[in-house]
């Protein structure tokens, strides 16, 4: 199994450096010793508040690559609508900030710099605590594909031949500064999905698709065509299309796909997809 959170001693973590140093000295980082699930005892930040006494909040986790070694000096930013605050990974993966606002958070892996894909997920902040991941953060690698889709409209078959996508002019647009028109694509093991606000895969894995695209973030600013090739469902199977915000990191139902007679998912009239970033297909 990939490393998961062990018992954490109960200590004052002095700053980021303070917290990488608890995590390097092997108080996290290792399933309990019965092969239970580890448990996770109370870290306070410090600072556990600001100068005026307002409660602060922290945040660590891990972030692995997709076989299972640590992405070291990946940058991780922590964001509100407000702030963002950076930290970066150590050499087993793992990062710690600290002084957040005590409000949710988008959590951003800006992995590009490092050969990995961006990613966004969702983090809930404590007052005074360190808020640790649930589980660990795997990163699909860039450079798995290179599949032009221009702006100008088109269809693109990504991630290794199991997904299409298909627009018009002006429906989807690339990032400020992009100078290729081309997707980066990577399928998803659902249970490598980082951590959501809610989880509507759970109980359906087996029956359920995950892909993860970059650039980051694609916009979607009119109806675009979706489809899951090869997925062999039943026909009319019906499922919920998911998207992850770019801007909050939480996970939105945003349309409905029903399986057509070749067995392939079909995304349906009056989705309201505005992020391709990370995408989820769940059973009805």
């Amino acid at each position: 199994m990939r490393e998961t959170w062990a018992k954490a001693a109960v200590v004052r973590v002095r700053g980021a450096l303070g917290a990488m140093a608890l995590f390097g000295a092997g108080a996290v980082g290792a399933c309990g010793d019965d092969g239970s699930d580890p448990v996770i005892e109370s870290v306070p930040c410090d600072p556990a508040a600001d100068p005026r006494g307002a409660p602060l909040a922290c945040a660590a986790g891990a972030i692995v690559a997709a076989d299972g070694t640590p992405a070291a000096g990946v940058r991780v930013s922590a964001c509100t609508l407000q702030t963002c605050i950076i930290g970066t990974t150590d050499a087993n993966g793992r990062y710690a900030i600290q002084s957040l606002p005590v409000v949710p958070h988008k959590m951003e892996i800006l992995g590009n710099p490092k050969g990995f894909m961006t990613m966004v997920y969702h983090q809930e902040m404590t007052p005074g605590m360190l808020a640790v991941a649930p589980r660990e953060v795997v990163l699909p690698r860039l450079g798995q594909e290179n599949v032009a889709w221009p702006s100008s409209g088109g269809t693109a078959v990504v991630a290794g031949g199991k997904l299409e996508l298909s627009s018009t002019a002006g429906d989807v647009s690339y990032p400020i500064g992009t100078e290729d028109e081309s997707l980066d694509v990577a399928v998803m093991p659902i249970d490598d999905l980082p951590p959501f606000d809610n989880e509507p895969w759970v109980g359906k894995e087996s029956k359920s698709f995950a892909f993860v695209v970059n650039p980051f973030p694609m916009k979607v600013e009119g109806a675009i065509g979706l489809k899951v090739l090869g997925a062999k469902a039943k026909a009319g199977a019906p499922y919920r299309l998911y998207s992850a915000d770019h801007l909050a990191g939480t996970l939105h139902e945003v349309g409905s796909l029903v399986a057509d007679d070749q067995g392939d998912i079909v995304l349906q009239p009056g989705a309201t997809l505005e992020d391709l970033t990370t995408i989820v297909i769940v059973p009805n």
